[in-house]
């Protein structure tokens, strides 16, 4: 009797490991599958090792070396890591420039501190070569964004949107500037103690009118703020033009 019980015993803990352990991907269907499950939980070791099992297929070449280069990017560690990373990279941007997960990784890659030099240059050779490239004009945007270069950054978003007039990210950094240059005119004025005379007064609101027409055209564009946080600074340009519209746009916020 003790060995039938221990022999239930063992085969119960054999068959509740077994249940706990994933299932092997037969194939690049499935280790795709498998592979972009581990992105989104964050297991990034294991999405990466099943998406070089995807890659080997045609069919699911192209969404097998998505997962595994948003996988990479975030395995980095070392120097040499960064640099697999970055010519892997662009030379998935090179084959496929319209993906947007290759975009954004580009803009995060080349917007990150210490990336400065590099930027520019991939900047200078990309709009040079690809001058009708939405993606281009708006790191240049961000360029300029980051030596607080407004006036500039807006020329290079607007001409973002020109290209794609539905790009969110482009339209939100154009308000964006354009409260940044009402916010730094007003605390230099401040800081220099002058009269804030009628045509400043008149500069500074004009600014932030302008963040208006911008943020709502990403209220439009992205209602459920999925792309960007806008509704904060969308509620500093009401309280700041003193707009009844913000009263709605609080609630909605609680």
């Amino acid at each position: 009797m003790r060995t039938r019980i221990m022999l239930f015993v063992i085969l119960v803990v054999s068959i509740s490991v077994q249940a706990q352990q994933p299932l092997v991907p037969h194939n690049a269907n499935e280790a795709l599958e498998t592979a972009q499950e581990a992105l989104r939980q964050g297991n990034y070791h294991t999405a990466d090792h099943y998406a070089d099992m995807a890659l080997k297929e045609n069919r699911t070449a192209k969404q097998a070396a998505e997962v595994k280069i948003q996988a990479m990017a975030h395995l980095m560690e070392t120097p040499q890591d960064s640099t697999r990373y970055i010519v892997a990279l662009l030379d998935l941007h090179d084959h496929d420039r319209p993906n947007p997960i290759f975009n954004k990784l580009l803009m995060e890659y080349f917007t990150a501190p210490g990336k400065e030099t590099e930027l520019k240059q991939y900047i200078h050779d990309e709009i040079r070569k690809y001058p009708d490239s939405k993606w281009n004009w708006a790191l240049n945007g961000e360029v300029c964004m980051k030596e607080s270069n407004w006036d500039k950054a807006i020329a290079s978003f607007k001409h973002a949107v020109s290209l794609d007039s539905t790009f969110v990210e482009a339209i939100y950094n154009i308000g964006v500037c354009e409260v940044s240059k009402a916010v730094v005119l007003h605390d230099s004025i401040e800081a220099k103690h002058e009269k804030l005379t009628p045509a400043l007064a008149d500069s500074i609101k004009n600014a932030y009118q302008q963040a208006l027409a911008s943020l709502e055209k990403v209220r439009s564009l992205d209602p459920n703020h999925k792309t960007v946080d806008w509704p904060k600074l969308l509620l500093h340009v009401y309280n700041v033009l003193d707009d009844p519209r913000k009263k709605e746009l609080e609630e909605s916020m609680r």
